[in-house]
């Protein structure tokens, strides 16, 4: 058994009162940052994004692996307390104790004494959240944080059972202790006591043939979904249980079964997912798609991305459904809602769908819903060339840092960080960087690829339009395919396919033909091909959402058309 004595000086002693703290300062900050974690459980990437954030992954790979190391020596004997996987690193709740006060007969007050005080790592990224630790300790109660086990207190639950999409800690205000440093101020704060909030529940379960191909299809697809669900929010997700472990959940804010099915049938793997509302008996949503079977161990197989998000969306609106009245305190439904809004494109509609964002930050902290604020300013500031008419005047750009603050691994924070880097003007490696992570993240995000299609206009503009035609064919059936096939247009008039450029706009303009963006490029590409007609009505159609257009405003710096200025295309106009 271990102890790790939180208050004071960092110090872990094992059942004898031996001294096991491993020397490198790192490694003792992976420690606290298990010992901290709800279920003393984190993700490597989650690990690595706060201790090695100034490297590349591969490096802070390895320097967490070396980390590791360090940290099992210097344990010894009680070696088996740190676990680690592919995925994660965990302390055993069983073979290790939190206790938040200073070690044996070092005790000056717990008034005086700030949390782990001797932790000092120069990352930015691990000062907020050992900052964010330690003012957490703060704020509790006197007779709680007395308490000398407070291994409870660690485990409350977060938006990510994983850890990839999690903040450190929730902030909630509260009476600090006389002498603690105090905690930063937030877009948003958890309140301080509240009743539980409702969650949605999902209970999954699965099926497959015995042949190897058709289980790791399987595991694949369920990976692909359940890492995308986690990074919504608080979703309590069943894997593998049957409808007994659910029984007793009466208090689920709705509950789904998700039925996944793989069978290997003539040389091709028929993959099934059925989703039904347990509570109604309702069958809510059912599709399959056929993959060969040497792309079932890969995430990124289209077939399978595309399946992959028809179950994440038919999820999120289906516990929407099932929830009821108290869908309006689910952070996730909230969020898919609010996307569905904003990309109607009418102000009133944007505005309510900040509020929604705003209010899903206030139930569930994860940055992915400040994110989406940031992206719906972006594409306010492209549709309306203003953002005046939205509920507050927070700017995108602090939004956006305040997301990667809260959710650095998030695969939707990483891309629209992408996105407005690419936009404001820094098309170094830093764009293409977060949107490949985003990617590999969440390879069924259609945002994902879209704005590493964007990232890969400069340099890698083929790929860059094979990026964009993947979105494409993952949101084929959304109501905003528009906005991805404005994406493909975009990368065609990158790479000069400027007869599929128009098609793509064509597509884009039939599904939603008051969305400007594409009308602009409509007008660039039909004057490129000298076709007067088709720019004569393409400019009228676009002068009856901005009177003032001409095409020399094509030109104009100002004007939000950061791509097109970089292109050859932009040469059509006079």
């Amino acid at each position: 058994m271990l102890t790790l004595y939180g208050i004071g000086n960092f110090e872990l002693l094992d059942r004898d009162g031996q001294g096991r703290a491993p020397r490198g300062m790192k490694a003792r900050g992976l420690i606290v940052l298990l010992a901290t974690a709800p279920g003393h459980s984190r993700t490597r990437a989650w690990l690595q994004s706060r201790l090695w954030s100034d490297r590349a992954p591969r490096q802070a790979a390895a320097s967490l692996r070396q980390a590791l190391s360090d940290i099992r020596r210097e344990l010894g004997p009680a070696r088996a307390a740190l676990r680690a996987d592919r995925e994660s690193v965990a302390l055993d709740p069983r073979l290790l104790s939190l206790r938040l006060e200073p070690p044996p007969g070092r005790s000056t007050g717990l008034q005086d004494r700030e949390a782990f005080e001797d932790i000092d790592i120069p990352d930015p990224v691990f000062e907020d959240t050992i900052r964010d630790i330690r003012a957490r300790i703060a704020a509790m109660p006197a007779e709680t944080a007395e308490r000398p086990d407070r291994r409870g207190l660690m485990e409350r639950p977060e938006p990510a059972p994983h850890g990839r999409d999690a903040p450190p800690w929730a902030i909630a205000p509260g009476r600090a202790r006389p002498g603690a440093s105090p905690s930063r101020s937030h877009v948003a704060r958890v309140p301080a006591t509240r009743a539980p909030l409702p969650r949605p529940l999902l209970l999954v379960t699965e099926r497959a043939g015995s042949d190897p191909h058709s289980i790791a299809a399987l595991w694949t697809l369920r990976e692909v979904v359940l890492t995308a669900l986690r990074e919504h929010g608080a979703i309590d997700i069943v894997s593998g249980g049957s409808l007994d472990d659910v029984a007793g959940r009466g208090g689920a804010a709705g509950i789904l079964t998700l039925n996944l099915r793989a069978i290997l049938d003539n040389s091709e793997i028929c993959l099934r997912a059925d989703i039904e509302e347990l509570r109604g008996h309702k069958m809510v949503w059912s599709g399959q798609t056929l993959l060969a079977p040497e792309d079932g161990h890969d995430r990124a197989a289209p077939p399978l991305d595309i399946l992959a998000r028809r179950i994440i969306e038919e999820l999120l609106g289906g516990f929407g459904a099932a929830a009821g009245a108290t869908a309006q305190e689910i952070a996730a439904v909230l969020s898919h809602r609010a996307v569905t809004a904003f990309f109607r494109l009418d102000r009133e509609e944007m505005r309510h769908a900040d509020r929604l964002l705003s209010r899903g930050f206030e139930l569930e902290p994860c940055g992915q819903y400040l994110a989406l604020r940031a992206l719906l300013r972006n594409l306010a500031s492209f549709q309306h060339r203003s953002t005046d008419f939205l509920h507050d005047r927070i700017t995108a750009n602090r939004l956006l840092h305040q997301a990667l603050r809260h959710s650095p691994a998030n695969s939707l924070v990483q891309a629209v960080a992408s996105q407005l880097e690419y936009i404001d003007g820094l098309h170094g490696a830093l764009p293409e960087r977060l949107a490949r992570s985003s990617v590999e993240t969440d390879p069924s995000n259609p945002f994902c690829w879209a704005f590493l299609s964007n990232a890969l206009a400069p340099t890698h503009s083929q790929e860059g339009y094979a990026a964009a035609v993947r979105a494409v064919s993952i949101a084929r059936a959304a109501p905003h395919r528009y906005f991805f096939e404005h994406f493909a247009c975009m990368s065609a008039a990158a790479i000069g396919a400027y007869g599929t450029a128009r098609q793509h706009a064509g597509m884009a303009l039939r599904i939603k033909p008051d969305f400007v963006s594409t009308r602009r490029y409509e007008v660039a590409l039909a004057l490129h091909s000298g076709d007067e007609g088709g720019a004569a009505m393409a400019i009228a159609a676009l002068r009856r959402e901005e009177p003032d257009f001409t095409p020399s405003l094509l030109r104009d710096p100002s004007y939000p058309v950061v791509t097109m200025q970089k292109l050859p295309l932009i040469d059509a106009i006079g």
